[in-house]
């Protein structure tokens, strides 16, 4: 059997280590990191910046295939959610305290975010 004492510098390890990555964390979110991801932005791009984020919802949707000479506008215009593909939707939280970063991606590119908290 173990000891409890034994065991110790190993817990301690572990409370040092966790402590230090919620530090670094909580110092990746400022208003001055918000304001550097920008849409168009991928999921990896944004948590590069923010450290990595807390998957809170995420979906995909088939687009059914246009008949032929259907016309092309919105979103399907610009490429996303075009005609035959599928769309994907992820949305990313970073919270700490009262501080939070919500970035929503479609198709791996940012195309909202919000902030509460930040100075």
């Amino acid at each position: 059997m173990r000891s409890v004492k034994n065991s110790r510098p190993q817990v301690l390890s572990a409370l040092l280590a966790l402590a230090l990555v919620t530090a670094g964390c909580t110092g990746k979110l400022t208003a001055e990191n918000y304001s550097k991801v920008s849409n168009g932005m991928t999921a990896a791009q944004a948590e590069a910046i923010l450290g990595p984020g807390t998957e809170q919802a995420s979906s995909g949707v088939a687009v059914p295939a246009m008949p032929a000479g259907g016309p092309a506008t919105g979103p399907a215009a610009a490429g996303i959610g075009a005609p035959g593909t599928t769309v994907t939707t992820k949305v990313l939280v970073w919270r700490k305290g009262s501080k939070m970063i919500t970035a929503t991606f479609m198709n791996d590119q940012l195309v909202a975010k919000t902030q509460v908290g930040l100075d």
